[in-house]
C-alpha cells in the first residue's frame, strides 16, 4: 500500500489526478483536458515546492532573490527543475526543452478552450513530465503506484454516488461552460464533484407530469417520431421544458414556455406540470405542435403545413 502524501501536496496530484481520469477515458476533448491538467501540474508542483517552508522539504533553503526569479514565469521554473535536478542527482525524464514544446501545445489548447486534439506521443510525454517533476520534488519515487491505487479509490467511492440524468440536462441546459484554469466544466460536472448534496437537493426542485405519449399517439396517429418512448414536461427553477426519452433511454430537454401565445393557452410553470399536458393536448393544435416541438415524423409535419396552407 502506498504511503499517504503530504496534505501540501494536493493541489498538485489532484491537477494529476484529473489529467489521469480524463486520459482514461480516452475521449478527444479528454485528452486535451488531460494535456492541460498535466502541464498546469508541472507549474503548480514547482510553485508550491518553492513556498514551503524548509522544515516540509528536509531543511533545504535557497535565497529569496533566486526563489522570485524562479517563479517569474514558466519558463524560470523549469530553470529551476533543471537546478534542483542536478543537486538532487536526478536525471529529468523529459528534458526541458521538450517541455516547453508539449507547454506550447497547452496553450493553444487553452486559447481554443480545449477544443483542439493532442496527439497520444505528446500527452504521454507530458503526463511522463508531470509525474516526475512531482516525484523528485515531493519524494514521492512510487508516484505510479500512488497514482494507481487513488484512481481505484476514487472510482470505488464515486461508484456510491449516482447521476441523475435529467438533472444534468436541466441544469446545464441555459450554462455555458465554467472555465477553471483552462478547462472547461459543465455546472453539473462540478456540482456533482465538489457537493454532492447540494447536487441531490436540486431533484426535489423537480416537477414532472405524466407520460402522456399514448394520449399523443391517440390523437394523432402515426404522426410521432417512432423512437420516442417517453414524453412529459418538467418544471424547474420557474421554467418548463418538455422531456422526451428515446427508445435507447436518451434524455432531450426542449425550452417549453412561449410568449406569443396567449394567456389561457400557454404553457406556463405557473400551471401544474399536468395542466400543461392538458393545454398542449386539448388547447394546441397540429400546426402549433410542429411549431414548437420536434416530436413529429418530417412526412407527417409536412403533410400538417400543407393541410393548414390549403385551408388559408
Amino acid at each position: 500500500m502506498p504511503r499517504a502524501l503530504k496534505p501540501w501536496t494536493g493541489a498538485t496530484f489532484d491537477l494529476i489526478i484529473h489529467a489521469e481520469e480524463h486520459r482514461l477515458t480516452g475521449g478527444d476533448s479528454d485528452r486535451s483536458i488531460a494535456h492541460i491538467s498535466y502541464d498546469n501540474a508541472i507549474e503548480v508542483a514547482v510553485t508550491t515546492y518553492l513556498g514551503l517552508n524548509p522544515i516540509q522539504r528536509q531543511g533545504i533553503t535557497y535565497k529569496k532573490d533566486d526563489v522570485e526569479k524562479w517563479l517569474t514565469n514558466y519558463h524560470t521554473k523549469l530553470k529551476f527543475l533543471e537546478i534542483e535536478s542536478q543537486r538532487r542527482g536526478w536525471t529529468l525524464k523529459v528534458p526541458s526543452d521538450e517541455i516547453v514544446h508539449y507547454h506550447n501545445i497547452r496553450n493553444d489548447l487553452y486559447h481554443r478552450g480545449a477544443s483542439g486534439v493532442p496527439r497520444v506521443h505528446d500527452l504521454e510525454e507530458i503526463r511522463s513530465a508531470a509525474l516526475d517533476v512531482f516525484a523528485m520534488l515531493f519524494d514521492i519515487p512510487d508516484i505510479e503506484q500512488v497514482l494507481d491505487e487513488s484512481i481505484k479509490r476514487d472510482a470505488k467511492n464515486s461508484d456510491q454516488k449516482t447521476r441523475n440524468d435529467l438533472l444534468d440536462k436541466l441544469l446545464d441546459f441555459n450554462e455555458e461552460a465554467v472555465i477553471v484554469a483552462g478547462i472547461p466544466y459543465a455546472t453539473s460536472d462540478l456540482l456533482f464533484a465538489t457537493d454532492y448534496d447540494a447536487y441531490r437537493s436540486y431533484e426535489a426542485l423537480i416537477e414532472e407530469s405524466r407520460d402522456f405519449l399514448a394520449e399523443l399517439k391517440s390523437k394523432y396517429p402515426k404522426c410521432l417520431k417512432p423512437s420516442i418512448a417517453g414524453i412529459s414536461f418538467v418544471h424547474f427553477e420557474e421554467k418548463v421544458y418538455l422531456k422526451t426519452r428515446s427508445i435507447t433511454n436518451e434524455i432531450q430537454i426542449t425550452d417549453a414556455e412561449f410568449s406569443n401565445l396567449n394567456l389561457e393557452s400557454r404553457i406556463s410553470s405557473n400551471n401544474t406540470p399536468d395542466k400543461n399536458v392538458d393545454l398542449l393536448l386539448n388547447e394546441f393544435d397540429p400546426l402549433s405542435i410542429i411549431d414548437c416541438f420536434d416530436i413529429f415524423t418530417d412526412e407527417a409535419a409536412r403533410k400538417i403545413a400543407e393541410e393548414f396552407k390549403s385551408v388559408r
